[in-house]
């Protein structure tokens, strides 16, 4: 039941024939998300102690609910930011089992994205954000590892 989605998530049909012809090399992207989900690792701790200090001050309120979705939504965020820092991590060290590492967390981060979204009561922040996965989505899938002893591209003129 699961293995159509799985496969689907991390060879999709346009993954062979991109619509988009790019030519992404895996290793520099890798070592982009990696970047990336560090900051975002230290953002998301910072978002989730903010959260939870105004959760409890909601909490003692009688305001709990929307509050609550926030600080899951944040926490399925915290998990996601992990898969993609180890999945770049691994990237940028030429082992191509950090791909799904990365695509797995960008799933997560995009369910994560619309918890949140709905926990802060603000979808269209979160629509922004979901383009940006989509995005980095696409450049996981098309990216290519260099094949060893392949002469480097020409220079230009």
């Amino acid at each position: 039941m699961m293995e159509p989605l799985r496969t689907s998530l991390l060879n999709p049909p346009f993954a062979q024939d991109p619509p988009v012809k790019l030519n992404v090399n895996a290793k520099t992207l890798g070592l982009v998300i990696a970047v990336l989900a560090a900051l975002g690792l230290l953002l998301e701790v910072v978002g989730l102690l903010g959260v939870l200090s105004l959760g409890f001050a909601y909490a003692a309120a009688g305001f709990a609910g929307i509050a609550f979705l926030a600080i899951v939504g944040l926490l399925v965020d915290l998990a996601a930011v992990v898969l993609s820092l180890v999945g770049g991590w691994r990237m940028w060290n030429g082992l191509a089992s950090g791909k799904p590492l990365v695509i797995y967390g960008l799933a997560i981060g995009f369910v994560g994205e619309i918890v949140v979204g709905v926990g802060y009561g603000s979808l269209g922040n979160a629509v922004v954000g979901l383009l940006v996965l989509f995005a980095v989505y696409y450049l996981v899938v098309i990216s290519r590892f260099p094949t060893a002893g392949a002469a480097p591209p020409p220079a230009g003129p």
